[in-house]
């Protein structure tokens, strides 16, 4: 059977930490949609956050709340078994705008029940977060002969004083060409570059993907960025402002991967954003952006040199996102860090 079966399981908002989730099956080459109804859907988020370094503990809470006793559970088991005669499996989670505290969930650390193991490390399943969003109007690259992608560096010489570490600029902007190999590359990454104006303005010139570096952090349950100011400073950007600038682009990139940094001076892990770049990943979708890959916190060099260069090796194939996503993933499954790069789409 060619194709992928398609399920897309949705978590909705129906009050303050009230939840409902239904589910939406497709088989390949059929346009019928099969529906399961909409369901009661409770988790417990403290109880999440105790198996933070529980990577398996926390995936199993999640899938067992998820899959445990419901028709999208019934449902997630019939589409593995007719996936099994087909290409394999896009599984969409689509979570509910409105439903903020649920975007900050591990998602991609979902166990199966059946199996008790993680859906997101499977060769045959495609795993996205999915936003919805028919009212944003659709941005369309002028036809080109190659991808062009901008990488932006953002490390202030005032980081310190924020109790953040000064970025490795040099060893970034390395990595991302490296990542980037093949692939037509410019750059805002000298002292003062990345300023949110100067950013905008160049993808104004017409840039498929943007690949941005930079210090976030989480206040007051927002997300904010550490750009640059134009003079060297830091330039702090609300999360809110950020993905209204792209909002109000006429012409946006097409993939944004929110890389964490790595600080100067240290090796082996990278600096922690408390999920501050991860969280900019609705938004961004929102505003109109197809596809935005962020890291969820903390991510090791190594995991990121390795999960980085597969990722748009496998994107050029073919442009399917998800799939690139999972063969990037797979190649660093053992890894403990493999959960930390997330895909948030907005088209289908």
């Amino acid at each position: 059977m060619q194709g992928y079966c398609e399920l897309e399981v949705s978590v909705d908002a129906v009050g303050e930490a009230e939840y409902r989730v239904h589910s939406r099956f497709r088989r390949p080459g059929d346009d019928q949609t099969e529906r399961t109804r909409s369901e009661a859907f409770a988790i417990d988020l403290p109880a999440l956050e105790a198996l933070r370094d529980d990577d398996a503990g926390y995936g199993r809470t999640l899938g067992t709340a998820l899959f445990g006793a419901t028709e999208v559970g019934r449902k997630l088991a019939e589409a593995r078994a007719v996936a099994g005669a087909a290409e394999g499996l896009r599984l969409r989670l689509a979570i509910d705008t409105a439903a903020e505290l649920l975007h900050g969930i591990r998602w991609e650390l979902l166990r199966d029940p059946a199996a008790d193991a993680p859906l997101a490390t499977r060769s045959d399943l495609l795993f996205s977060r999915y936003l919805a969003n028919p009212n944003v109007r659709p941005s369309v690259p002028p036809p080109r002969a190659e991808v062009r992608a901008l990488v932006a560096i953002a490390n202030p010489v005032d980081l310190e004083s924020f109790d953040l570490a000064p970025i490795d600029a040099a060893g970034e902007l390395a990595d991302a060409r490296k990542a980037l190999a093949g692939i037509y590359v410019e750059a805002l990454a000298a002292p003062g570059e990345a300023t949110l104006e100067r950013i905008v303005a160049k993808l104004g010139e017409g840039f498929d993907i943007l690949y941005l570096v930079c210090h976030g952090a989480v206040r007051g349950g927002r997300p904010l960025l550490w750009l640059d100011d134009g003079e060297g400073l830091s330039a702090r950007v609300s999360g809110l402002d950020f993905a209204r600038a792209f909002d109000e682009m006429p012409l946006r990139p097409r993939l944004v991967v929110l890389a964490s940094c790595q600080s100067a001076g240290t090796g082996g892990t990278r600096t922690r954003d408390g999920g501050a770049l991860a969280a900019l990943g609705p938004r961004l979708a929102h505003a109109g952006v197809p596809a935005v890959l962020a890291m969820q916190g903390n991510i090791t060099i190594e995991t990121a040199r390795a999960f980085m260069p597969k990722f748009f090796a496998e994107l050029i194939r073919d442009g399917q996102v998800d799939r690139a996503m999972s063969a990037a993933r797979a190649l660093v499954g053992q890894a403990p860090d493999w959960w930390a790069p997330a895909l948030v789409m907005r088209l289908e």
